[in-house]
């Protein structure tokens, strides 16, 4: 049995999350690339990623949306975000791949990638 504060904080939840919306998979998914490379590879990178990765991970599983962020200082950050986990694993498998065929070289180190449901948004 909940008391005081527990108690308060438990219909809380309830009131602000439904019945129906407990034990629901998250609404999307999103894959964080990070990449670092000689800042004067940037505008190629840039290039590549616009005109040969971007038509190719729009065509993943549940596509929703693609980000790609330079910070001119040799570093990159790439966001992909996906109706579901499916998509995002894809997502992933499609970026390894593209890399190893065509941008490998141009990476001084192997990129960090992070993944998971999707929180928050607006």
């Amino acid at each position: 049995m909940l008391f005081g504060r527990d108690r308060a904080c438990a219909s809380l939840f309830h009131f602000l999350v439904p019945a129906s919306h407990l034990n629901k998979p998250p609404a999307m998914f999103a894959a964080v690339r990070h990449y670092h490379f000689k800042p004067e590879d940037g505008p190629k990178i840039d290039r590549m990623v616009r005109e040969d990765f971007v038509p190719l991970i729009k065509k993943a599983r549940g596509f929703i949306r693609y980000y790609w962020l330079d910070t001119g200082n040799g570093e990159g950050v790439s966001v992909s975000v996906f109706k579901d986990k499916a998509g995002a694993d894809e997502s992933i498998r499609l970026a390894a791949e593209y890399i190893r065929e065509h941008a490998g070289k141009l990476l001084t180190e192997k990129p960090e990638v992070i993944e998971g449901p999707v929180k928050a948004h607006d």
